[in-house]
């Protein structure tokens, strides 16, 4: 049996990927796969120590000239993710009062300079009201009316609702994500498992819109994998 070490960056890891990777091990039983959730910068750390074969992490850091290990990886787009203002739907903010209450992840997320920067260039005041480590911490505060927060429709669940255009808030640029493995390392399990995880996005994406902002229901069926995998 093949192992596979899969790192996948904290907000994607918890919606659509179990059913994905259910459905790849029915397909690929002679291959495990072992995951595991973190940030960008450790999750390509990581890859560099060898201890993940692949990684989903935010796109864009082999062009890093401050990356020194970026020149031994191989990066391969995956999704392009829109950036979304959200609040609680029984939220009582004034999302155009400043300061404005802000609930984000740590200061390695790639969301939070792309959110304070479109904020700073708008004129707009802030305060981090919560530090929250994963992506259930962010949607429970924003939940429980903490605070507005930036996430991804991968991360919208009922309780939470997208803040519109009239509120006043700054537009967001969006994000990429990418598929990374070292340029040595060659191994027939690990493209077959990169090019499954692949389609499932394409998949995804070509559905509705609104198929794609929300999160699979209890019960749903894991997505058919195709034979040649």
């Amino acid at each position: 049996m093949t192992t596979i070490r899969l790192g996948v960056i904290s907000h994607f890891g918890y919606h659509h990927l179990p059913l994905w990777l259910s459905a790849f091990k029915k397909a690929c039983p002679q291959i495990r796969v072992v995951t595991d959730m973190g940030m960008t910068d450790e999750l390509l750390k990581s890859l560099d120590e060898d201890r993940f074969d692949l990684v989903i992490a935010g796109a864009g850091y082999t062009g890093m000239s401050q990356y020194k290990s970026a020149p031994r990886f191989h990066e391969q787009h995956l999704q392009k993710e829109k950036l979304l203002w959200v609040q609680a739907e029984d939220s009582k903010i004034d999302p155009k009062k400043d300061p404005l209450p802000l609930v984000m992840f740590g200061p390695k997320c790639r969301f939070r300079p792309l959110c304070l920067d479109a904020l700073q260039k708008a004129g707009r005041t802030w305060e981090i009201v919560y530090d929250g480590g994963s992506i259930q911490a962010i949607q429970s505060a924003v939940e429980a009316g903490l605070g507005l927060s930036v996430i991804t429709p991968i991360s919208l669940k009922p309780g939470i609702e997208i803040v519109g255009e009239k509120a006043g808030l700054p537009p967001l640029p969006p994000c990429e994500l990418a598929l990374y493995y070292r340029k040595n390392l060659t191994v027939p399990a690990m493209q077959k498992l990169a090019d499954f995880i692949v389609e499932q996005v394409t998949n995804l994406e070509n559905e509705s819109p609104q198929a794609s902002e929300r999160t699979p229901r209890k019960g749903s069926k894991a997505p058919a994998l195709a034979e040649s995998y």
